[in-house]
């Protein structure tokens, strides 16, 4: 049997299927969560279960509502669980008499029932079956309540539906809550400990202030003291594995040109970025509470304003901060936008959000350059991103004109204390999928980096890196950068050049390249030119410089092939002049 979840946005449908299928979709305390349709089993059962984007009614206005409503008629499934949340019942029935009007069994589902109590609301359910001739359930996705009892209900649900009801108008749906809505929902909903808070956080005079204190006290600790210390543990623990994987390979008497290879190919490239990797859970984790707690929801409602000035939706926030974890689900998240130019300016402002994959690269310069500052340089490097958007979607605003004014509709979440194994549960999927890229593009690139410095274009063994394949390929392309480091640098450019296969490999690749010298990245003859002005500007180039490859097919889905390469040629543009900005105000001052 095929069911499908349908219900309102942040109504816990993603917690649901988790629950259900016991599996790991990602779930967060915001709408827009889920842009697309899901499947998986129930586990236990042979039943298909659909987890789909969350709508307020059947008549579509997002992208993502679109897919709702197009699954929803297409009827090709056996069973809707129509998730409502326990706290936003009135406006979610609305949702429910459209939903029985379908001709499909209807299971309706009162989700995050453990809240109820603290909301000073009650709901009786046996008076809501009565008038809304639906079979209901209690649950809490989150602490697993309810879920046995649900999957009972799955079992013994007649085929065909006992609720066909010709379809209400608009009008006719919310006179009959009106007309219901105090029978079945009783009490007054209590002013809660969000209502408090919000009026501190939501302040005209402090939202933003606050917002700038709590990223710069993400940023510090991810990269600054505690993520500093954890990954200086895991470099000499890395660094002795290579010393000692050498040493057994000398002894063998290996080849000097393998052990070169497995050394400063293999090792160095991947180690130099798995480093960071204590740095990266820090900032996963921490970005998975804030969102757990409905603080994020929140930045919407802070940036939207001024959002709407420069031309963007006040949901662009969304992909932008999605964005500080990766690129191509931040753009997918776009979909949420309802004005077509509004998303597409989005799109192509979002890959200058630094993503995860950039980390390696501020934590390598900001621990060299800026050591005892290295928080204060992070949290500036991301400041610059939101410096790069505003200047950005203002000179762009007069290419993508707003035909209309999209409505800004976003739900205030309550806050509530993050779930932890939820929160560790996101950080290990993060973290897997950030090894699983090491371990196969980071290497691959490491393997081809080392084989193109090592020999020549006439395949004989090249005595420096300067005559090298590389060294060829890299004085094509380096004056591009001159303006941005102030030198005709090959192995800056060759490096910079490796963040459109993975934004990674770009330290991955200094690594190796300083690997060929026997010396540290900064202590070598290929990167010894870079000064504090320099380094700034060559990280700003690769933060805004065009994102990796899956990114940039993500944004060709969404916005088609010339907008893209339109989008591509201006990030290069700006990336540049950025740059050259930055290293020139730096060297002044």
């Amino acid at each position: 049997m095929k069911i499908i979840l349908v219900g309102n946005q942040n109504s816990g449908k993603s917690s649901l299927f988790n629950a259900l299928t016991k599996s790991t979709e990602a779930v967060g305390n915001r709408a827009g969560v889920t842009v697309d349709a899901t499947k998986k089993e129930v586990t236990g059962s042979k039943h298909t279960l659909v987890d789909l984007p969350g709508t307020y009614s059947l008549s579509p206005f997002t992208e993502e509502e679109k897919i709702t409503c197009e699954y929803v008629n297409s009827l090709d499934y056996d069973l809707i669980l129509n998730v409502v949340g326990c706290t936003d019942t009135e406006r979610s029935f609305n949702l429910t008499l459209q939903l029985k009007s379908v001709n499909k069994p209807v299971i309706v589902v009162f989700n995050m029932a453990d809240r109820l109590k603290k909301s000073g609301v009650a709901i009786d359910k046996k008076a809501f079956e009565k008038y809304f001739g639906l079979p209901a359930v209690f649950a809490s996705s989150v602490k697993k309540d309810g879920t046995e009892e649900l999957r009972k209900m799955l079992d013994t649900v007649p085929q065909t539906p006992h609720h066909l009801t010709r379809p209400l108008t608009a009008e006719q749906r919310f006179a009959f809550i009106e007309k219901v809505i105090f029978s079945v929902v009783k009490g007054r909903k209590k002013r809660t400990a969000s209502d408090v808070i919000d009026k501190i956080v939501l302040n005209r005079y402090l939202a933003i202030p606050i917002f700038t204190v709590v990223m710069f006290a993400v940023y510090s600790l991810s990269v600054g003291v505690v993520g500093k210390s954890l990954s200086s543990g895991l470099t000499n623990a890395l660094n002795s594995l290579s010393d000692l994987t050498e040493k057994a390979l000398v002894g063998a008497s290996v080849n000097t040109i393998v052990v070169s290879l497995i050394k400063n190919g293999v090792l160095c490239g991947i180690c130099s970025v798995l480093s960071f990797l204590p740095q990266l859970a820090i900032l996963f984790l921490l970005l998975s509470v804030l969102e757990g707690t409905g603080y994020m929801t929140r930045a919407a409602f802070i940036f939207e304003r001024l959002f709407g000035a420069l031309g963007l939706s006040g949901k662009s926030i969304v992909p932008f901060i999605i964005g500080s974890g990766c690129s191509v689900p931040a753009i997918m998240s776009a979909r949420t936008i309802d004005g077509r130019q509004e998303r597409a300016l989005t799109v192509m402002l979002t890959p200058f959000v630094p993503c995860s994959a950039k980390l390696p690269i501020i934590a390598l310069f900001a621990d060299f350059f800026y050591h005892d500052a290295s928080g204060l340089f992070v949290f500036s490097a991301y400041f610059s991103s939101v410096v790069i958007i505003i200047f950005s979607a203002v000179l762009l605003r007069p290419a993508f004109p707003k035909r209309f004014a999209s409505p800004f509709i976003y739900e205030l979440t309550e806050y509530k204390l993050p779930n932890l194994k939820q929160s560790l549960n996101e950080v290990f999927i993060k973290l897997f999928s950030f090894i699983k890229r090491v371990g196969t593009t980071v290497l691959a690139c490491s393997i081809v980096m080392w084989t193109l410095s090592t020999f020549t274009p006439s395949l004989t063994l090249a005595t420096s890196p300067d005559e090298s394949m590389l060294a060829f390929i890299g004085k094509i392309f380096s004056p591009l950068l001159v303006p941005v480091i102030g030198v005709n640098s090959w192995q800056a450019t060759v490096c910079a050049m490796q963040g459109i296969i993975a934004k990674e490999q770009v330290v991955s690749a200094m690594n190796v390249l300083a690997g060929l010298e026997n010396a540290t990245v900064f202590g070598s003859n290929a990167f010894g030119f870079f000064d504090r002005a320099s380094a700034y500007a060559f990280v700003c180039f690769n933060l805004f410089s065009p994102p990796c490859i899956s990114a940039i097919s993500a944004m060709r889905a969404e916005i088609g092939v010339k907008k893209t390469a339109a989008a591509l040629i201006y990030q290069l543009s700006a990336a540049i002049l950025f740059g050259f900005g930055i290293r020139i105000l730096l060297t002044l001052f």
